[in-house]
């Protein structure tokens, strides 16, 4: 074939419905992976770029619960944590 310019223009395509649906399906779940890049990449320039300009404010929020709603025990705080916690509800308190 030699290199003459001519040009090519569709006229037509002849898809089957549901392959053309089933082409389009594969495409979306395709972008996904790259949607996923994307929204990381955009979170960490959100994040570098969104400096602070004060400290920021801790509001609490005290409140009793039904022991019927407690499901399971979790865990516990380690000494420190323990004397961390104890603190700073002091200070919130008192």
């Amino acid at each position: 074939m030699t290199e003459t310019g001519q040009r090519v223009v569709v006229v037509d395509l002849r898809i089957p419905f549901v392959r053309l649906v089933l082409f389009f399906v594969k495409a979306a779940f395709a972008a996904i992976p790259a949607a996923i890049i994307v929204g990381f990449l955009l979170m960490l320039v959100t994040a570098l770029f969104a400096g602070l300009d004060r400290p920021c404010i801790v509001r609490w929020k005290l409140f009793t619960l039904p022991n019927n709603h407690i499901l399971r025990r979790a865990g516990t705080l380690s000494a420190p944590d323990r004397r961390g916690v104890a603190s700073a509800t002091g200070s919130v308190l008192c």
